[in-house]
């Protein structure tokens, strides 16, 4: 029988992460291996009450996988090894995303423009940052498993129509640049890599719980969760009932650091939180300016489990 599934691998070094998402398993992948286009990962799901580990191996060449898939229950291989032969597929999360291009047109100069593309309810949108002016997308889709987009610009007192082809494969995509400009026409070989959190950054994502002492005695309980979008670290803050709009989110030398007003009494109090990590730890200190009243107050956390 055919099982389809959707697998979001992930490869870094000699090490193969990700995770099986489909209706009926959502799995992070297990002792994934890399080993030039050699393959391997096991997943463990549960059938009927019963345990069933799946073993995976197989060959990357181009877009196709060939492989097989070997099923194990208690240590003993249950029947003969079945193929396993996955095709790429390229959906929203493999485009969503921040996209730095480097091509060299056919005129001989390079540019670097900048891809931002977005998604509401699985229907994209995008612009384009090129030249210090940022232009909206006339059309962006999913095609054929490749991103397509189109924009026009103006150039040398003509209107310029560019069509985007690319092929994504992670945080890479390579393609087609067609244009054409009062029927000179012509297409040219494009790259870009998306923008992605450090290594540093991806480690502090979740949520870590704060304790904070007023100078009044109050001890308060925030929550600050830090995750990814687009390529770049964000942050919310909770108190209670209340969340604030932070501004500025830096992580430099270590440490991070936000901005956001609070009402106390009446009052706007404008405050500056900076903290720094410490494996599953954080400390620091909360600053304010309550209508020209500045202090200073403590605050450590750690990482909610």
């Amino acid at each position: 029988p055919t099982n389809n599934r959707t697998l979001n691998l992930t490869p870094a070094a000699t090490q193969l992460s990700g995770r099986n998402e489909d209706e009926t398993i959502q799995q992070d992948l297990e002792e994934g291996k890399l080993d030039g286009d050699e393959h391997t990962f096991e997943m463990t799901v549960d059938f009927n009450g019963q345990s069933i580990l799946e073993k995976f191996q197989g060959s990357l060449e181009d877009d196709d996988i060939e492989g097989t898939v070997r099923f194990e229950v208690d240590g003993v291989q249950q029947g003969e090894d079945f193929p396993w032969e996955p095709e790429r597929y390229v959906g929203t999360s493999e485009v969503v995303g921040t996209w730095n291009f480097e091509y060299t047109a056919p005129d001989g100069v390079e540019y670097t423009p900048t891809l931002v593309v977005t998604s509401d309810d699985d229907e994209l949108s995008g612009e384009m940052t090129m030249g210090g002016g940022t232009i909206r997308l006339e059309s962006i889709s999913i095609q054929d498993d490749a991103l397509k987009f189109a924009c026009t610009v103006p150039y040398q007192g003509s209107d310029l129509a560019l069509t985007y082809t690319c092929h994504p494969c992670g945080n890479k995509m390579t393609g087609m640049l067609n244009y054409d400009m009062d029927g000179n026409s012509g297409e040219f070989d494009i790259a870009a890599t998306r923008k992605q959190l450090s290594e540093e950054l991806k480690k502090l994502l979740g949520e870590w719980e704060f304790a904070i002492s007023s100078d009044e005695g109050v001890e308060r309980h925030p929550l600050l969760t830090l995750s990814e979008k687009d390529g770049e670290l964000a942050a919310s803050l909770a108190d209670g009932d209340e969340s604030f709009d932070l501004q500025d989110i830096q992580f430099k030398d270590g440490e991070l650091s936000f901005n956001f007003t609070r009402n106390h009494d009446g009052m706007n109090v404008d405050l500056q939180w900076s903290c720094k990590p410490d494996g599953d730890a954080m400390k620091g200190s909360l600053e304010y300016n309550a209508d020209g009243n500045f202090g200073e107050i403590p605050l450590t956390g750690k990482r909610k489990s």
